[in-house]
């Protein structure tokens, strides 16, 4: 179930449901019993990582741990990218609480599989409002 927040939002997209999420094989886990939850970002939309086999096995091994919980998260299409930068929402994960900064969660993984994605994550990163970090703000 969505907010009324966010079903507003996802009025103004062209495909919602790469938005919120519910799909086959999907895994939910108790907030408390995990110790790390963390993000596996493709940076490419919704039907371009779950058709992903490599993403797929990876997500399926983490959640075989049972104190980490995986997550997937996907770029926004371009209608989606402009609400949430434009919004208070940031990445809006494919499950648990939607939507949820990624930032709350304890590690964040990219995959990369060509170097044409790094506009995707450079995007992200844009969405978030995460900066990069860099050997002079790393002095500071």
């Amino acid at each position: 179930m969505v907010s009324k927040e966010v079903e507003k939002l996802l009025l103004k997209v062209q495909k919602p449901g790469r938005y919120v999420g519910g799909e086959l094989n999907e895994v939910i886990k108790d907030k408390k019993k995990v110790d790390c939850r963390f993000a596996f970002c493709f940076p490419d939309t919704y039907e371009v990582g779950m058709s992903h086999l490599g993403m797929k096995i990876l997500y399926s091994l983490m959640n075989t741990v049972p104190y980490i919980w995986c997550e997937r998260v996907f770029a926004p299409w371009v209608d989606m990218e402009e609400e949430m930068i434009n919004t208070i929402f940031r990445f809006m994960r494919l499950k648990a609480e939607i939507p949820c900064p990624i930032l709350t969660l304890s590690v964040s993984l990219f995959s990369m599989n060509s170097a044409l994605q790094i506009c995707s994550i450079c995007s992200g990163f844009r969405v978030c409002r995460l900066k990069a970090v860099t050997e002079k703000n790393l002095k500071t």
